[in-house]
């Protein structure tokens, strides 16, 4: 038997996000869930449907121009 829905705490767990944010999404209509007495079951495919919506994460590359380091913050100057 497949799983067909996660409560909140699962989804949360699974997707690496919190409480908070789950029952945003809840409330935006991005993921749908059941209530089923005290529990909130959050259908998987509504859940996977999410995930595939949210933009790729593409990293520069090391080489590129807009990749440097920051400059060494110096918080007092001493005086000459």
């Amino acid at each position: 038997m497949t799983e067909r829905q996660l409560t909140v705490k699962e989804f949360c767990r699974r997707y690496g996000i919190g409480v908070t944010t789950a029952y945003k999404l809840l409330g935006e209509g991005a993921i749908m869930a059941v209530r089923y007495g005290h529990r909130t079951l959050i259908d998987v495919e509504s859940a996977e449907a999410w995930r595939k919506s949210l933009p790729a994460f593409l990293p520069k590359a090391i080489g590129d121009e807009r990749h440097r380091p920051r400059q060494p913050i110096t918080r007092f100057r001493r005086a000459s």
